[in-house]
């Protein structure tokens, strides 16, 4: 909830004020508080804390999509990449992990990459909004204008309608 209102910042203070140093074995809350440096702009703390989990659940999903972050925020697009074909392989339809492989052959420039990815997707789920930005960006990289705009009027489209419906009595 602190996320939605813009503060994630103050509660990860204030979590990490009363959780300093979480064992290895606590997966859960090490990974929880990985996605929270990773959200907050903490890449090192996120990479260390994925790394710690990895260190006794090297297959853990959460931490490589963690480390995928991470590295792609730091500048190590391949390294990234690895994390996020291996949360993939560990865990498949993994949203997450399909958007970390989509950023990067992005910035890889590998755009039929990023549309295989996307056409992998097998779940009867709806896609985050942010795949279909990423689907925008490779069509429209490859000269694709018409399947970039549908791409990103879908990314549109959910996000509106996530919008009015965890926050419908937002303006």
């Amino acid at each position: 909830m602190r996320e939605t209102n813009g503060v994630i910042g103050e509660g990860a203070a204030w979590f990490g004020g009363r959780v300093p140093k979480a064992p290895a074995e606590e997966v859960v809350l090490l990974a929880v508080l990985g996605e929270v440096a990773a959200t907050t702009g903490d890449r090192r703390r996120a990479y260390s804390l994925a790394a710690l989990i990895q260190s006794t659940k090297p297959n853990n999903p959460r931490a490589l999509v963690i480390s995928s972050i991470a590295n792609y925020e730091l500048g190590n697009v391949h390294e990234s990449l690895g994390n996020a074909i291996h949360a993939n392989k560990v865990s498949p339809q993994e949203q997450t992990a399909i958007l970390q492989l989509m950023k990067c052959h992005n910035k890889l420039a590998d755009f039929y990459s990023v549309i295989a990815a996307f056409k992998a997707i097998t779940v009867n789920v709806q896609a985050m909004p942010e795949i279909y930005a990423q689907l925008g960006v490779a069509y429209a990289r490859l000269d694709n204008v018409a399947h970039a705009v549908n791409a990103y009027r879908q990314a549109l489209k959910l996000l509106y309608a996530f919008r009015h419906f965890a926050f419908p009595l937002m303006p």
